[in-house]
């Protein structure tokens, strides 16, 4: 992911901590799982504003919301609806950035392949050492 396009335009993307990544998509699945709405937004408003420079226009920081993404998100939220940014927006916007922490977090086989340089194994060759 490049850019993610909220506040009516485009702005650069930069991956947060693996560990931030993962509690975002962690908090993220159990608030789908309870239904619950308002706390889906957060988060969604907190991947935003970790992958890119909305959170510090919040004036947001993870310290000040003692490392607690629903607080995080919770101002990040609040600056996107006082800017006139909708939820469908802050949605869209928000499903694209946690689907790229997930396919960062969790990369398809195809990707690992090409990453660590596996090849398929041809007929008559190795995959371990002989006995002996």
């Amino acid at each position: 992911m490049e850019t993610i396009a909220i506040l009516g335009k485009q702005h650069v993307a930069a991956a947060p901590s693996f560990g931030l990544r993962e509690q975002v998509s962690s908090e993220l699945v159990m608030a789908q799982k309870a239904a619950d709405g308002m706390r889906c937004l957060r988060l969604y408003a907190a991947a935003i504003g970790l992958s890119c420079g909305v959170g510090k226009l919040a004036g947001a920081s993870m310290g000040r919301a003692d490392w607690d993404v629903v607080a995080y998100g919770d101002a990040v939220y609040s600056y996107l609806r006082e800017q006139g940014v909708g939820h469908t927006e802050i949605t869209k916007a928000g499903v694209e950035v946690v689907g790229w922490f997930i396919d960062a977090l969790f990369p398809r086989e195809d990707e690992v392949s090409k990453r660590v340089g596996f090849s398929e194994g041809g007929e008559g060759q190795r995959t371990s050492s002989p006995p002996g």
